[in-house]
């Protein structure tokens, strides 16, 4: 039944049928019976698993090779809770030991590309948890005299407070 016959039946019982109610109503239906439909949203592809190969780091700054790393972290992360793969998360959560097995599982399961892993070679990892919170280091970097270092949130920094580094053992996996 469409909408312009529903809405008559239904003024027609509340015994308003002939006002300028019934006339406005009908048109305001009739105009939305002409109108093509609004396209579905799409529902989100899940990214696991990996379809597309991961993307290149095209620069071999430090913010960059940062940026590359909790991108791809983060979607191994949010594809371990959606697809509920306990194998695939943060590095505390899926269990790695090392930087280089964290980097090896996101390579492995197609997050970063194996061509880019020598750009990570001086990397280092925070052993974070998904229960740490956004503001916690995630990776650091260094540069002549320097760190850069990204949180969990995603922003680049250069300098972190001392009370923000995790205090579970360890604080920064081994390379």
């Amino acid at each position: 039944m469409s909408g312009l016959k529903i809405l008559t039946a239904m003024l027609g019982k509340w015994k308003i049928a002939g006002t300028p109610l019934l006339a406005t109503a009908i048109a305001f239906i009739t105009a939305c019976e002409e109108k093509q439909p609004a396209p579905a949203i799409p529902s989100p592809t899940p990214s696991f698993p990996r379809e597309a190969p991961p993307e290149r780091v095209g620069k071999k700054s430090p913010v960059a090779i940062l940026q590359t790393l909790h991108r791809a972290s983060q979607e191994m992360a949010l594809d371990g809770f959606q697809f509920d793969k306990p194998q695939l998360g943060w590095p505390f959560d899926c269990r790695s030991t090392s930087t280089s097995d964290y980097l090896h599982l996101l390579t492995e399961n197609g997050y970063l590309g194996a061509d880019d892993l020598p750009l990570f070679s001086e990397v280092e990892i925070a052993n974070l948890s998904d229960a740490d919170p956004a503001e916690s280091p995630f990776a650091k970097i260094p540069q002549g005299k320097k760190n850069f270092f990204i949180r969990k949130d995603g922003a680049v920094v250069s300098e972190l407070p001392k009370n923000q580094i995790s205090k579970r053992q360890p604080g920064w996996l081994p390379r």
